[in-house]
């Protein structure tokens, strides 16, 4: 993904397949669980609910929690993370795509 694109991703409401969260929270598994069992989609980290970019610290670290909440869903999740550059600052995007091993569930609960 490229900052374009990410722009892209900024202009549009969230929906199904796109949310947006300031940090990484308790939904962002549950999140992720529902887009792999409908037809994936992007989570950005980094951006408010009303779009604000707030970015993230210390993106190593912050990498390193987003893949252990998405590591603890099973069967394990098709995602990728990438760090974006915007107005200064860092955001992560998550690409969840639509999983193949449906039905996924994160922590023994199932999310659509």
């Amino acid at each position: 993904m490229d900052n374009n694109n990410l722009i892209q991703l900024l202009l549009k409401d969230e929906m199904p397949s796109l949310s947006f969260f300031t940090d990484i929270s308790s939904n962002v598994g549950p999140t992720a669980v529902a887009m792999a069992n409908g037809n994936g989609g992007f989570i950005v980290i980094g951006v408010s609910d009303s779009k604000k970019i707030v970015g993230i610290v210390d993106v190593e670290k912050k990498i390193a929690e987003l893949n252990g909440v998405l590591k603890r869903a099973t069967p394990l999740l098709p995602f990728s993370i990438s760090v974006q550059k915007i107005e200064n600052v860092d955001v992560l995007v998550v690409i969840i795509l639509e999983g193949g091993k449906k039905p996924y569930l994160i922590d023994g609960s199932f999310f659509v």
